[in-house]
């Protein structure tokens, strides 16, 4: 039996269904900015992917950002994107890399507000970007995975992690916060970021 291809028409009406019926996204984009993000154009790429994300989500999703050297910086926080998705573009432009790696006291920032602001309604989860090994946080490694992980019931915030340019030691410490979280890990280079910012944006 072949089965008959629906019209463009009943794909449109399909689409716009499901487009309403899908969950919104409330995305956390925790963006490393230390001064080693200054070579090969590290920089420059990891916010032409980041703005990439921004243009692919919906007008009623949410986005935030987090970025972090010797401090972290929010650079709004839950913003709504189809109101403020220029001003949301204009955050990621004006970023400068300076400074070392807070990368683990940022995770576990950026956790705890995804925590705070995680309903039923919403797809809420993390995108982290780094380029090297932590130099700056309080935090431990082994405190950021107990807080982060998964528990019994499943219950966390995905982790997705980028490791932009990274090497062995550290690709698996960003594979193993993103398996503690049921999310994934990706291998980053500046060729081919924007990709990889799509490549995730298809979970939302």
């Amino acid at each position: 039996t072949t089965l008959e291809v629906p019209g463009a028409d009943v794909m449109n009406d399909i689409l716009k269904l499901w487009s309403k019926k899908k969950k919104h996204s409330n995305v956390i984009v925790v963006l490393d900015t230390s001064g080693s993000m200054q070579q090969d154009q590290r920089m420059q790429n990891a916010k032409l992917g980041a703005q990439e994300m921004i243009k692919l989500l919906h007008d009623e999703d949410s986005f935030s950002l987090l970025s972090f050297s010797d401090e972290m910086s929010w650079l709004g926080k839950g913003s709504p994107v189809g109101a403020k998705r220029a001003e949301v573009e204009r955050n990621i432009a004006s970023l400068f890399p300076e400074g070392r790696t807070r990368l683990y006291d940022s995770i576990l920032e950026a956790h705890k507000y995804a925590r705070s602001a995680a309903n039923d309604k919403l797809i809420t989860a993390i995108v982290v970007l780094t380029d090297g090994e932590d130099t700056r946080s309080q935090t431990s490694l082994t405190t950021l995975l107990a807080r982060i992980s998964a528990g019994e019931n499943g219950d966390t915030v995905p982790v997705f992690t980028i490791g932009y340019s990274t090497g062995d030691a550290q690709n698996r410490e960003l594979s193993d916060i993103a398996e503690r979280t049921r999310a994934k890990f990706y291998k980053g280079t500046p060729e081919n970021i924007r990709e990889v910012f799509k490549s995730i944006s298809t979970f939302f």
